[in-house]
């Protein structure tokens, strides 16, 4: 789980162009104590990245399955630079 910062150097330096995949979930990260009370959202946008696209498509039905809209989408091969 990283921040989702597509926009960043960082970001295109080593997540576009790693032939990986990404699951974003709508919205932000929810904390949930152990009783079930809230307790806020996350400040950043966030996203899970795997290698590995069986792993990315059973998070996001693990996510959806909790209520969470959440998506797996395959990374570029290589960016033409």
């Amino acid at each position: 789980m990283v921040p989702m910062r597509p926009e960043t150097r960082a970001w295109w330096s080593h997540v576009w162009g790693a032939g990986g995949y990404v699951v974003v979930q709508r919205g932000r990260v929810r904390f949930v104590g152990t009783t079930g009370e809230r307790h806020g959202n996350g400040m950043l946008t966030t996203c899970f990245l795997t290698w590995r696209e069986g792993l990315a498509q059973s998070l996001a039905e693990a996510l959806t399955r909790r209520g969470v809209d959440a998506v797996a989408l395959r990374m570029v091969e290589a960016l033409p630079w």
